[in-house]
């Protein structure tokens, strides 16, 4: 039995991060320190949710769950699987199912398909079914035996499909008509096989990302529902039944937003974007919090449909666990108990402004293995929709507080500023003998980037990079990556652009293009002192000037901007720009190039965490969960290596025996294409890729510095962007621009020693 009932935090002093509430962006932010997310995680009502059990396999292999259907009645759950089976709701048990009509019995013609079907309280079977090759659909009434009872065929409408897992395109009343909906209409079928009329529906209901179903619920009332994906909102309607049958508007159901619906003892369950399954009182129009996914161990976005088997009892069809493959499916049995029989762990607060899919998963898999301890994400009321300053007053409070988080979440975070505030722990200090997390086992330059005075502050798991590739061989004549030899080549050929026509703008080429090399050739961070008035850096702003007035001319250009997640990605940008193989690093001061960086799910220890072992432990395992489908880089060796492997081995064509097919021209293996895609109005195949361009890909990617930012240097970079402004509108000359940069930079490099 897995649940958790959370133990409240022990309190201790923070005097240790004094240094962290000086920092100007945490400015008043103490006055947000109660932390709303983490309040609502300590709740305890009189009872919570536990998983019972859980089974898996349930349906045959590759079965997708929207595709099988769901219907409870009279205490047994309804589904179809290649035949009709049921189970009953108070012990479900799918390994012993009971076949309730077997598909062949069915008098189903030999084209047609059952789309959704609906079952009634004496056990009839109703379904609607449509072909492939014809227009046209027929609704069935059958027995239990599949004895035909009535067919009803509509020869000028269309079926549509998308319909929820709850939702459906049948369902029968209480006075025993029975209700299909089309791509255009809803008919009705009256209890002797008779059409009995149809509504049609607005032109707009029949649109391309518009889902429509009904729902019958518990007191008989059957709702009609549109949800419409270009426009995320949702119409409900009540149907209201009888020979001039109508749609009544349900205003309390229509939304802006679209949230998933389920069928409920009492009405409907609601799965709220909080992450909270709520109980809808369809009468009095109020919801009632159920439970909380997370507080559950189970990740929402996982959940395919949820069956309210008994009041204290739900099955949640969801992703089998600790699976990344979506076709791995699982039936977990949640029990409702009192909050004192909830097993008690050690809570562990993850904050994580934007957690990605990836974090949360992994959150719910570690929590389900872990018999000790609970992680919670908290948040912070951040939305990726709003402006989030309110969120990160509120993080930098919680950290400064007593009893606030234990792990951060540093994907694109400001890692300097909690380095500089000595925020986080050394995670080199908790790899002992007995763990799982070993230096070696990890890219070197990654570690050596995040080891900050001393510290291994975070371990990121995936990263992608910024590169330039050669969309002209004259870019051969480049002497080294100094700003210097960029300038120069393009005063040579003047006839072309060095950059495309997209990168030849302001915010480009001095947050991004330049930054490195200005960052370095005119700023000592050692000696606390730089150098923009001097004539290097005006002439810099001048080159700026220039390149961005001819944003407007040709696309033409010596090189192209390209950043990469993966092998497959390169090979990509190497196809696009022609197929030269070098790929150069961005200007900079060292002459060697430099590769902008972005890390990928990345978690970091703080230093005032209370439950410090807990956090290594899920961070332990944090870092050994490996997605298949990786969206970064891996920093991991092995997966690194394997990423190579499997970009190198080429796929070959095979006859129907297994045999590997060969050129009768060359006598070589036929090798077929990896993956395709689409550019420039045509479609291009990408085969298995060249040692020797793997191994320029590795060499770059081992030069990459990865020792992030520090919060003086993004400060400058914006001064720079800030103040060029006036410079490139004309309203400054370069002299006075540069003189504002000198002084504003001068004096934040002063203020911060």
């Amino acid at each position: 039995m897995k649940g958790t009932r959370l133990q409240p935090k022990r309190r201790r002093g923070a005097g240790w991060l004094k240094k962290l509430c000086m920092l100007a962006a945490f400015a008043g932010a103490l006055l947000f320190s109660g932390c709303g997310a983490e309040e609502e995680q300590k709740e305890e009502g009189d009872y919570g949710y536990i998983i019972k059990e859980s089974q898996e396999n349930i349906f045959d292999e590759n079965t997708d769950v929207f595709g099988i259907g769901f219907v409870t009645m009279d205490g047994y759950l309804y589904f179809n699987n290649g035949s009709f089976f049921r189970i009953r709701l108070e012990e479900p048990d799918f390994k012993n199912k009971e076949i309730f009509c077997p598909m062949d019995k069915l008098p189903l013609g030999s084209k047609e398909s059952i789309r959704s079907f609906t079952v009634d309280k004496k056990e009839n079977l109703y379904f609607v079914a449509d072909t492939y090759e014809n227009s046209g659909i027929a609704v069935y009434k059958c027995t239990r035996d599949g004895e035909e009872i009535y067919r009803v065929p509509f020869d000028d409408e269309e079926l549509f499909v998308k319909y929820s897992t709850d939702g459906s395109a049948i369902a029968v009343g209480d006075k025993g008509d029975t209700y299909v909906v089309s791509r255009t209409s809803i008919l009705r079928i009256d209890i002797d096989g008779n059409p009995a009329g149809r509504i049609r529906l607005e032109e707009s209901a029949a649109g391309q990302f518009v889902n429509k179903y009904l729902i019958k619920t518990s007191d008989g009332t059957i709702w009609f529902f549109v949800d419409d994906y270009s426009t995320f909102s949702r119409a409900a309607y009540r149907l209201i039944e009888g020979n001039s049958f109508r749609l009544e508007p349900a205003e309390d159901l229509a939304q802006n937003g679209i949230v998933e619906l389920h069928v409920g003892l009492e009405g409907l369950l609601v799965e709220g974007d909080d992450g909270v399954l709520y109980q809808y009182d369809v009468k009095n129009g109020v919801s009632e919090k159920m439970l909380r996914w997370e507080d559950c161990d189970l990740y929402v976005d996982d959940i395919k449909t949820v069956i309210q088997a008994t009041k204290d009892r739900l099955l949640i069809f969801t992703s089998a666990e600790g699976s990344w493959d979506d076709t791995e499916q699982e039936c977990v049995i949640l029990a409702r108990v009192p909050a004192e029989e909830l097993p008690e762990k050690e809570q562990v607060v993850l904050a994580s402004l934007f957690p990605t899919q990836f974090l949360r998963k992994t959150v719910v898999n570690f929590n389900r293995q872990s018999s000790r301890y609970h992680v919670s994400v908290a948040t912070y009321g951040a939305s990726a929709f709003e402006d989030n300053e309110g969120a990160y007053a509120q993080l930098d409070a919680a950290i400064v507080s007593q009893g606030g988080p234990d792990l951060l979440d540093l994907t694109e975070m400001d890692v300097s500023k909690y380095v500089d505030a000595d925020a986080l722990e050394d995670l080199a200090a908790y790899m002992g003998e007995d763990s799982s997390v070993k230096k070696e086992d990890y890219i070197a330059n990654v570690l050596e980037g995040y080891t900050i005075g001393g510290k291994l502050v975070t371990i990121p798991k995936y990263f992608s990079f910024s590169y330039l590739l050669a969309a002209d061989e004259r870019i051969w004549e480049l002497e080294d990556y100094s700003m210097e030899s960029f300038i120069a080549l393009g005063e040579k050929y003047p006839d072309i652009n060095i950059l495309p026509k997209m990168r030849r703008e302001a915010g480009f080429l001095l947050e991004r293009f330049c930054a490195e090399y200005y960052l370095k050739k005119y700023v000592d961070q050692e000696e606390g002192t730089c150098d923009f008035n001097s004539e290097g850096f005006r002439s810099l702003l001048e080159w700026v000037r220039d390149q961005c007035r001819q944003a407007d001319g040709a696309d033409e250009s010596l090189l192209e901007t390209c950043f990469a997640y993966n092998f497959s990605d390169h090979q990509k940008n190497m196809i696009e720009t022609g197929g030269y193989g070098i790929l150069l690093g961005y200007p900079s001061a060292d002459k060697k190039g430099c590769f902008p960086v972005r890390i990928i799910d990345s978690i970091g220890i703080l230093a005032n965490a209370e439950h410090k072992e807990g956090a290594w432990a899920f961070l332990q395992f944090y870092l050994g969960e490996q997605k298949a489908d990786s969206y970064g880089f891996p920093t991991y060796r092995e997966s690194m290596d394997e990423m190579e492997e499997e970009a190198l081995t080429p796929i070959y064509d095979t006859d129907e025996h297994g045999n590997t097919i060969m050129d009768t021209e060359t006598g070589e293996p036929l090798e077929r294409p990896k993956s395709t895609y689409y550019s420039k109005e045509e479609y291009v195949e990408i085969y298995a890729m060249k040692q020797s361009d793997a191994d320029v890909l590795r060499a770059a990617l081992a030069g990459i510095d990865f020792t992030p930012r520090s919060t003086i240097e993004q400060s400058i970079i914006a001064i720079v962007a800030e103040e060029a402004e006036g410079f490139l509108s004309g309203a400054k000359t370069v002299e006075e621009t540069a003189d504002i940069i000198q002084n504003r930079a001068s004096l934040l490099m002063q203020e911060s020693r």
